[in-house]
């Protein structure tokens, strides 16, 4: 202590003192501002290497350059202070004004750049209301995923719902259309199956629709994109309704320009949706006159045509103030006449958004009193060439034959529902033509490792075990490795993901429930042909 003591004494003695420009200062003083002067440089170099490291950290960094800049004007202030204490016994004032200029430029610099930087820096929201926005994005990004939940769970509700609605509507309407083929019946009842019928293929419509405006509302509806005729699709319809036109002394006609070309790729089942629920709505308000459909060919591109598809009527017409709330969802502008004629409200707005999936819409002038003419306009993607010959159509399918070879084709039929398997093997009970049924997808497997079967038919939703992992199973088996077996799916499950899930797991074909004898016969037929195991008598 007594030699720190010493050393203390002589240093603040005049004996200790700087080079001859700082001999007035008292040694005390002197050394407060070293020590202050470093301090001072210390701390300005750490905020300078702070603001460099988070420049570098943070690349997205808005207004870099004054980050920067000040971090440098400070980096430049501290060597100042440096300075300030090597000249203390050095006399460097050269290097020390030249420090304090660099010093002096980068200031300036900064002072610059931020006065630019001001009026666009004062546009920026304050902390308060970008919390406020942060607030508003986390609150809209929880409702949008709400929505999507919300939406999911209504989409799998309706699909379930249709589940257990198709089930039983597919019995009822199978029973119907096998007591329409009983002559004695058909002369005794006919009028009534006809109604029943009519009836249920209404109710099917309905679970279509809202099925699909499900679909709109989530954004899952899918248009496929396949060659197709558009004057076969319009001549059917118009074969469709013609009964039920003539039925109103209506007459129903349908006119095609010579330059419609023979086939499109798009959407036929869609496309057949707008046209059927514009006839069917001109029909229904049409008392007297005619009902007419004129298709033409708009304009040609090198991969779309575009065409128009008018339905005129000579109907009640629209009030002029209503025309605009047609295509909404559930609205009926004609009120107490809706209660009379049915309807449910879902079809023109259906159709309206069907039309603005193919990159068109519906048009709508109407005259109350004198009738309405609804134009369909929609693109479709073109063939290479453009074709304006006439198609043949398709055959009409009436009944199954045995294979070449075999005495009877054999059938496997996988359904849980009774009704169902007792109307499918009604459908199905022509000479030559043995079907076995089970239960579940278990039983199935026993009965395809024990027999041989022509083709397979499939129900999705069984105990034990469903029909997806049934036909995965059968497909893994060397039986089926050796000789594929067609296997036609039969469900209640409508959904367009539900016939990718099925054929994905390896079916070959897929019918939604309530399906026609025609359909079912149909698609047996295209399994058969494409595994030349049969041949089916054909009405054309």
């Amino acid at each position: 202590m007594t030699s720190l003591a010493n050393w203390w004494e002589g240093f603040c003695s005049t004996s200790y003192l700087p080079h001859e420009n700082e001999y007035p200062w008292d040694p005390s003083v002197l050394w407060l501002s070293v020590i202050a002067n470093g301090v001072i440089f210390m701390a300005y170099c750490s905020i300078s290497f702070g603001l460099f490291y988070f420049v570098r950290r943070r690349r997205d960094l808005i207004y870099k350059r004054i980050f920067v800049l000040f971090g440098l004007f400070i980096l430049c202030c501290a060597t100042t202070h440096a300075i300030a204490i090597l000249t203390i016994w050095k006399p460097y004032y050269l290097f020390e004004s030249m420090v304090l200029l660099v010093t002096g430029v980068v200031s300036l610099a900064s002072a610059i750049v931020m006065f630019r930087m001001i009026p666009e820096a004062l546009q920026l929201p304050n902390p308060q209301e970008l919390r406020k926005t942060k607030q508003e994005l986390v609150n809209e990004a929880r409702k949008k995923a709400d929505a999507e939940s919300a939406s999911e769970m209504k989409s799998q509700f309706l699909a379930n719902m249709s589940h257990e609605i198709r089930t039983p509507l597919n019995g009822l309407l199978g029973a119907i259309e096998l007591l329409g083929d009983d002559p004695e019946l058909q002369d005794k009842y006919q009028t009534e199956l006809t109604i029943a019928q009519q009836s249920g293929k209404n109710l099917v419509a309905i679970i279509n629709d809202i099925l699909d405006l499900a679909k709109i509302e989530a954004g899952k509806l899918e248009m496929r994109c396949i060659p197709f005729d558009v004057k076969f699709i319009i001549s059917n319809i118009v074969e469709l309704f013609r009964m039920k036109a003539e039925a109103k002394g209506l007459l129903l006609s349908a006119n095609f320009s010579s330059d419609l070309p023979a086939y499109v790729y798009g959407d036929p089942v869609r496309l057949s949706q707008i046209v059927t629920n514009l006839v069917a709505n001109a029909i229904k308000f049409t008392d007297k006159g005619s009902v007419k459909i004129m298709a033409h060919l708009e304009e040609v591109k090198d991969n779309y045509v575009g065409l128009s598809i008018v339905i005129e009527d000579t109907g009640i017409g629209i009030p002029d103030n209503r025309v605009s709330e047609i295509f909404e969802t559930f609205q009926q502008v004609h009120g107490e006449i809706n209660e009379e004629r049915g309807g449910s409200g879902l079809g023109l707005a259906i159709s309206n958004h069907l039309a603005k999936k193919m990159d068109g819409g519906i048009m709508v002038e109407s005259k109350l009193g004198e009738g309405s003419t609804f134009t369909v306009l929609v693109r479709l993607s073109a063939p290479s060439e453009i074709a304006t010959d006439c198609k043949e159509a398709p055959p009409v399918w009436q009944s199954l034959a045995p294979p070449p070879g075999k005495s009877s084709l054999n059938i496997l039929l996988a359904d849980d529902n009774a009704s169902s398997r007792h109307i499918l093997r009604k459908m199905l009970s022509v000479d030559g033509v043995n079907v076995a049924a089970v239960q579940n997808g278990l039983d199935a497997l026993t009965a395809h490792d024990e027999n041989d079967f022509d083709v397979i038919i499939m129900d999705v939703r069984m105990p034990k075990m469903d029909g997806i992992a049934a036909i995965r199973k059968i497909r893994s088996t060397k039986k089926d490795a050796d000789r594929r077996i067609p296997i036609l799916v039969l469900t209640a499950y409508a959904m367009a993901e539900d016939q990718a899930r099925v054929i994905s797991a390896g079916a070959d074909a897929y019918l939604a429930k309530p399906y026609q004898r025609q359909e079912l016969m149909t698609k047996l037929q295209q399994l058969l042909d494409s595994q030349g195991k049969a041949k089916i008598g054909a009405v054309r």
